[in-house]
């Protein structure tokens, strides 16, 4: 008889790592830096590659910026994003981001002369795969007055058609 219940207990202890084992999946979010240092040995392109595994979930993307301020004069950075798809294709879009109160300040450092900033750009539905995000500022001026660029990614808690 006991060798009976031994039996009957391990498909449902096998059934139970098996749920745990699934149910821990990828992070619903990440963040990501890199130092000036790094792109300017990339000539200039600041680059967050990221797996959306899930080709039905839509992700809020942010951009922070750590940066001396007072080296921007017209009060704004101005971002060339380039967006490669998993099938190869590629869009370009400019971004023109405040360096106002208005953005999303995050710390000032110090005597306030270096700041990290982030914005909210966009939402996004991906579809799946592998993206790629090549960031570079279209003033070389402000890239010389940058520190670093961030890239974040957030599951949305609502799909775009209102389903969880």
């Amino acid at each position: 008889m006991g060798s009976r219940r031994r039996h009957t207990l391990l498909p449902v202890t096998l059934l139970l790592t098996l749920l745990a084992v699934f149910a821990c999946g990828k992070p619903a979010g990440d963040s990501f830096f890199r130092s000036a240092g790094s792109a300017r040995s990339e000539g200039g392109v600041y680059r967050f590659d990221i797996d959306f595994e899930d080709s039905t979930a839509s992700y809020a993307l942010d951009i922070a910026a750590r940066l001396v301020a007072s080296r921007f004069p017209n009060g704004s950075l101005d971002l060339d994003i380039r967006l490669l798809a998993p099938d190869g294709t590629s869009t370009i879009e400019r971004l023109e981001l405040p360096l106002a109160e208005g953005a999303c300040l995050r710390m000032r450092h110090g005597s306030g002369s270096v700041t990290d900033i982030s914005w909210r750009w966009r939402d996004f539905s991906p579809g799946g795969g592998r993206w790629s995000f090549l960031i570079q500022p279209a003033d070389p001026a402000q890239a010389r007055a940058l520190q670093g660029l961030g890239f974040s990614y957030e599951l949305n808690e609502t799909r775009n058609d209102g389903k969880r």
